[in-house]
């Protein structure tokens, strides 16, 4: 599976994942142009609750 996604649109989602404190970036000791990405214990904790919210159920908008 391809995302089709620039790295330079990866890096800034990157960047703003580590400002608000989600991920940390630690440098790749098997390639110094490459870095590996960590989840912090507030980035599962977010990924849980989107993952609890795309598992329930619809609720429609309108109840016309």
């Amino acid at each position: 599976m391809t995302l089709s996604v620039s790295q330079v649109a990866v890096s800034y989602m990157l960047d703003r994942l580590v400002t608000e404190g989600l991920v940390s970036r630690l440098p790749d000791p098997s390639d110094r142009r490459s870095s590996l990405v960590r989840l912090k214990t507030s980035g599962q904790a977010l990924c849980g609750c989107l993952a609890r919210a795309f598992e329930a159920p619809c609720v429609p908008l309108s109840t016309r």
